[in-house]
């Protein structure tokens, strides 16, 4: 309050539903709270956290803030964990590692409906987390899924979730970015994604089918590496950049493109100024890790 004038909207929820989604421990169990089957999951904020890990299969092990999820360990059941440094504001969480299929979603909602809606698989993507190459796909379950989160919290903003699709267990969300993502990147000029923001439109509103667009800097600079995709080699990396067209370069609007230096500039000086990667450095300015600002 007062930091706005009455006119202004913001687009988006009560900062207590923000960060009870963004923090990867509440997410998980605001969504045992609401019914949703989650995967096992404990919270680590001491070494005696450690000693009572239960899991019996391998795991993940992330903290609650971080962005990008730029660390995320591995674990087996009886595996030394004493490296980890623990934090009583940031705890760690462990969350059961399930295999099948991943995909990214990117939500437009307004006061609990969804107005538009781009799921992806992972192809692409650094490290094999933040994605570069993007493509819609149908998934009833997923956008149900997410329909049903929205309406559960009342939620108004931009939702990101990514999911596992298992062929025998089914959906689960490993966690949600209550933010503005790439997948916005999808649509194209002519579907007015704009309007879904003032829930303007009344049917949904999704990328054309069989239209592939990836960050075209992002894939020069790591999608030729091995762990960018499964199997990657340097003819697969190069079919891809062939077939995806660059979000950021457009004729009826090249001054983005034309800025392209000076932002991976600051992108490097980003990363410089905290001693992380670049794809840290991308992610520093606009994802809140949890501490006081």
């Amino acid at each position: 309050p007062g930091l706005f004038p009455d006119t202004v909207e913001l687009f988006l929820s009560p900062f207590e539903v923000e960060d009870m989604l963004h923090n990867k421990l509440s997410y998980q169990r605001a969504l045992t709270e609401r019914g949703f089957e989650t995967l096992k999951f404990m919270e680590l904020s001491s070494p005696e956290d450690v000693e009572k890990l239960d899991f019996t299969t391998p795991f993940a092990i992330k903290q609650a803030y971080s962005r990008g999820s730029q660390t995320i360990y591995k674990a087996h059941p009886g595996d030394d964990l004493s490296y980890l440094e623990f934090d009583p504001t940031n705890p760690w969480i462990a969350q059961e590692w399930l295999e099948g299929d991943r995909y990214c979603t990117y939500s437009v909602c307004r006061d609990g409906e969804v107005f538009a809606h781009a799921t992806y698989p992972v192809d692409y993507a650094i490290d094999g987390k933040s994605c570069l190459t993007f493509e819609h796909v149908d998934h009833e379950g997923i956008l149900e899924w997410t329909r049903k989160l929205a309406k559960s919290v009342n939620f108004t903003g931009h939702m990101g979730l990514d999911f596992i699709d298992h062929p025998e267990r089914g959906l689960y969300t490993i966690e949600c970015n209550p933010r503005g993502t790439s997948g916005i990147m999808m649509f194209t000029r002519e579907q007015r994604v704009d309007r879904a923001f003032f829930g303007e439109n009344t049917e949904l509103i999704t990328p054309p089918l069989g239209r592939s667009t990836m960050i075209g800097a992002g894939m020069l600079l790591f999608g030729w590496k091995k762990n960018a995709y499964p199997n990657n080699t340097f003819k697969k990396f190069r079919a891809k950049m062939r077939e995806s067209k660059d979000v950021i370069i457009d004729p009826l609007d090249p001054k983005p493109a034309a800025m392209m230096p000076l932002a991976y500039a600051g992108i490097m000086r980003q990363a410089r100024k905290y001693g992380v990667g670049i794809d840290g450095g991308f992610m520093h300015d606009h994802e809140w890790d949890g501490r006081p600002v």
